[in-house]
């Protein structure tokens, strides 16, 4: 036998030998609190308690891992309910402030240009246009048609019911 190995079996050993001592901690632990499950039922869902024979399943048995294994998925839909509340929170609080923001502006070109810059900057996208339709002076980024038909005719119909779309786009 080289020294690698038993060098590995060694460490094997000291492994396997903190193992039963940090096992005989909680057997003493458990065994001088008695009530420490009674006072700690949360912790009941998730161990995992047999009969002793091995080959045999109860009904209360597959009933608990029934209703464990249904507790995680609920405990994982509900984080991620609440992950999408604070990223919609977040998204709600910078609308608010673009909205504040848009709303202090003075004059037409400055809202325009606010508009653009700010959903460039604040929302993290890549590119903005603003149309005004109407009869507007120039107001640089927007771009101003006079009617709504100029915008049909060059967009070429991208609209399928003639509405814009305002969507997440799939990476």
């Amino acid at each position: 036998m080289n020294f690698s190995n038993t060098q590995a079996l060694e460490t094997a050993k000291v492994s396997r030998l903190n193992q039963l001592m940090e096992e005989a901690q909680v057997k003493n632990y458990l065994a001088n609190n008695p009530d420490f499950l009674v006072k700690n039922p949360q912790l009941l869902s998730h161990m995992e308690l047999n009969h002793g024979c091995e080959q045999t399943t109860s009904l209360v048995e597959r009933q608990i891992k029934v209703l464990r294994e249904r507790n995680q998925f609920i405990q994982s839909q509900l984080i991620d309910m609440l992950q999408a509340a604070q990223s919609n929170e977040t998204l709600l609080l910078q609308v608010n402030q673009f909205m504040l923001d848009i709303l202090h502006t003075d004059n037409l070109q400055e809202l325009c240009l606010k508009i653009v810059t700010s959903l460039k900057q604040d929302f993290n996208i890549d590119a903005a246009a603003l149309a005004l339709v109407g009869s507007f002076p120039s107001a640089s980024p927007a771009q101003v048609f006079e009617s709504a038909e100029e915008i049909k005719s060059l967009l070429n119909c991208q609209f399928p019911d003639s509405q814009p779309l305002c969507v997440r786009l799939e990476a």
